[in-house]
Parts: structure tokens; sequence; C-alpha cells
């Protein structure tokens, strides 16, 4: 019911706004020269990787829900340990400020 309210009325007061920055020159949705650096290219690699173990920790979970409950209470629990040992494994690979 909120949005029947807000829609006109913002429709009303964003027509009378004045645009007070020059629109931007567009850039590429994806920058493919800024992974040549390692900093960039690590941090793609080490966010696909988190989203890969978040979907397939998912999709076990998921994939289990035929089997027992202790089964995949056991999965959560194997799963919760490996965040664990990566959590001390970044503490030691970090470089650590001078």
């Amino acid at each position: 019911m909120d949005g029947l309210i807000f829609c006109p009325a913002l429709t009303v007061v964003s027509s009378y706004f004045r645009r007070r920055l020059t629109p931007r020159k567009s850039e590429p949705l994806i920058e493919f020269s800024a992974s040549k650096e390692p900093a960039n290219a690590f941090f793609n690699l080490a966010m696909f990787l988190n989203i890969l173990g978040l979907y397939l920790t998912l999709f076990i979970l998921e994939a289990s829900h035929s089997r027992p409950a202790s089964v995949s209470l056991k999965l959560l629990m194997i799963l919760n340990v490996m965040g664990v040992l990566d959590l001390i494994l970044e503490y030691f690979v970090t470089p650590r400020p001078r």
C-alpha cells in the first residue's frame, strides 16, 4: 500500500529536480585491465572461491534434505570446521603492516 503512495509522490518531486552534476563519461562495465595487477587478481580469485564455497555449502545442505537429520548436522559441523581452518590460514597468510 505504501508503494502506491510513494511512487506517484516521488515521481512528481523528481520531475522538479535539476541535475546539479554533469553526467560522467561512460566507462566499461568490467575493466579487465585491472586484473593484471596481482592484488586485484588475488582479490578476484578469493571472491570467486568464497562465493563458490557458499554455493557448494548451500547446494550440499539442500541436497541432503532426503538424508537423516544426523547426516545433515554432521555435514554442517564439517563445513563450520573448514571455515575455522580457513580463518586460521588467512591469519598466517595476511601480510603484516610495518
